[in-house]
C-alpha cells in the first residue's frame, strides 16, 4: 500500500488494457490512451519528476531505442519513483510471435543495462537501479519449481535451460539512483 495520496501514474503504452487510476499514453487514438504520444519520441509530454509511477506493460520490447526510453522515464520520475515493467523473455512464443517487437530481453541482459561493467559501460543507464527483476514462467513449470531455480540460477538457466523450460516474462522494478549520470 502506498503512503502517497493522489499518486501520479503513467501507464505507457497501455493499449487497450489501461492501469486503473493512471493515465494512459499510447501512440494510437483507437486505445484507452488519455495522451497519444510516441515512446520513441524524444521528449513525453510531461515535465520534469512529476510522476509517482510508471507501468510498461508489454510495450518496451516494441520501443526503436530501450535505452533512450528508460532514460526518458527517469526524466519524468519524482524522487523516490519507481518504473514496473513486463517484457517477454527471450525463450517465449511471445517474444517472437508478434511481428512489432523489436527486442528480446534476458535476465542477464537487464542487469547489463544497470550496472556499470567494462564492456558495455558506455550503455549503462545510471539514473535508474534494480530493485526487483523476476523471470516469470508459465504455471506448470512454477508447481515443478523450476521458476524457483531458473531465478536462483539466472545465468545457468538463460545459457542452458530457457527453451527447455521456457519463461512468459520478465517482471521489472526500476527506482531512481543516487549516483550522479556518467552518460
Amino acid at each position: 500500500m502506498s503512503l502517497i495520496l493522489n499518486k501520479k501514474i503513467l501507464d505507457l503504452g497501455c493499449g487497450n488494457v489501461k492501469s486503473p487510476g493512471s493515465i494512459g499514453v499510447d501512440l494510437f487514438i483507437n486505445t484507452e490512451a488519455d495522451v497519444v504520444a510516441d515512446l520513441d519520441a524524444p521528449h513525453l509530454p510531461f515535465k520534469n519528476e512529476t510522476i509517482d509511477e510508471i507501468i510498461m506493460t508489454d510495450s518496451l520490447e516494441h520501443t526503436a531505442d530501450v535505452r533512450a526510453t528508460l532514460k526518458e522515464a527517469a526524466r519524468l520520475l519524482r524522487p523516490g519513483g519507481a518504473i514496473f515493467i513486463r517484457v517477454p523473455h527471450f525463450s517465449s512464443l511471445h517474444a517472437y510471435s508478434d511481428f512489432t517487437h523489436r527486442h528480446f530481453f534476458s535476465a542477464e541482459g537487464v542487469r547489463m543495462l544497470f550496472q556499470d561493467n567494462r564492456l558495455y559501460n558506455h550503455y549503462t543507464i545510471n539514473q535508474l537501479e534494480i530493485s526487483y527483476l523476476r523471470i516469470r514462467l508459465w504455471k506448470v513449470w512454477r508447481w515443478l519449481g523450476i521458476e524457483w531455480l531458473a531465478n536462483t540460477f539466472t545465468q545457468v538457466y538463460e545459457k542452458l535451460f530457457a527453451f527447455w523450460f521456457t519463461a512468459m516474462s520478465l517482471e521489472i522494478r526500476l527506482t531512481l539512483n543516487t549516483k550522479p549520470d556518467k552518460n
